[in-house]
């Protein structure tokens, strides 16, 4: 066990002072950089004999990462009663049963995913949890509930789209949706189809790339979040930052070279700050020497000189500085963890 985890159970349970959620936030960083199976355990135990503390929701990737079926049966039942939630205001469980493939919840995230009077964020990580499971013997239902969105410019239930994944035939029900998307539904409600065409492979690869060129997706919004279904779709679709950076250099088209420099940035910003996310397509190392190297020594040609196409020069300055730091950190943990 890390001395991490002491620290960070110990700062959890003091009485005098309140919980800074950055702090707690950047314990957890550490152990999940350095931390074991042995730490998770005792995150686990302070986790389930604390389950409705709002800070929890920064120890899931934890319990995520080495969680196993003796987790999730006792979150199950710290959590749920009559397959319901026993505190609506903590849904994120849904999804991390869900990621834990335990089966005693599947009903239960058809319920909170397709239930009319469920509130947004239980539909939410419902669907995201439910992304875990084949789905079979509801492909009905969700090719009606996904129809059901098309041509609206708003919808409640924002993330039904995202299962479009699990539908057997479903080539139709993509084109429309993506069409949907493209034409008629707000930035305000869109997430659950970008994350859904990233989630079809090929069939989706060439919408998702839409997502990126196209303004109507405003997929560099951070306030609505749908920059960071864009992030998560370049993981699902095994699109390392670096080869979008180069795509996007390529492209002779003005308007849709703008709008995707303003993507990347916003891309590039999120990886550094992904604490949590287990899979990692390309190290800071590389990211920085792709994208801020310079050509020759006189010539630098990179992403600066890309942004400032656009204005965006300080933001790339930015965050060439900030990922100096994690090509520092990356190194230095080598010592430590390879």
């Amino acid at each position: 066990m890390t001395n991490t985890t002491k620290e960070l159970v110990s700062y959890l349970t003091q009485k005098k002072i309140k919980i800074d959620y950055t702090i707690v936030s950047a314990y957890s960083y550490s152990i999940l950089k350095c931390g074991t199976k042995l730490d998770a355990d005792i995150i686990f135990e302070y986790f389930i004999s604390e389950p409705f503390k709002f800070q929890y929701i920064y120890l899931l990737s934890i319990l995520e990462k080495w969680g196993d079926m003796v987790y999730a049966e006792k979150i199950f039942d710290a959590h749920l009663k009559n397959d319901r939630l026993i505190n609506p205001e903590h849904p994120e469980v849904l999804e991390l049963l869900g990621k834990l493939n335990y089966s005693r919840v599947e009903p239960v995230l058809i319920h909170y995913a397709f239930n009319a009077k469920t509130n947004y964020y239980a539909h939410k990580y419902a669907v995201l949890g439910l992304l875990n499971f084949d789905c079979k013997k509801i492909e009905n239902l969700i090719r009606e509930k996904i129809t059901a969105t098309f041509d609206k410019g708003f919808f409640e239930d924002e993330f039904t789209p995202a299962l479009v994944c699990k539908l057997a035939n479903r080539k139709d029900v993509l084109l429309k949706l993506y069409k949907s998307g493209r034409t008629q539904c707000s930035s305000d409600c869109n997430s659950g189809i970008i994350l859904g065409l990233s989630l079809c492979g090929k069939e989706g690869l060439q919408y998702f790339w839409d997502v990126i060129y196209n303004d109507f997706w405003e997929a560099s919004n951070t306030g609505t979040g749908n920059v960071w279904y864009v992030y998560q779709g370049l993981i699902n679709l095994n699109i390392s930052i670096s080869e979008l950076y180069l795509d996007i250099k390529n492209k002779t088209n003005l308007i849709e070279q703008k709008n995707a420099v303003e993507v990347l940035l916003e891309l590039i910003d999120i990886k550094i700050s992904d604490q949590y996310s287990n899979v990692k397509l390309e190290s800071f190392t590389d990211l920085y020497s792709k994208l801020f190297s310079w050509e020759t020594e006189n010539r630098s040609n990179n992403v600066v000189d890309l942004a400032q196409k656009f204005g965006l020069e300080n933001k790339a300055y930015e965050l060439e500085k900030l990922i100096e730091f994690q090509v520092r950190e990356e190194i230095l943990l080598k010592n430590y963890l390879y």
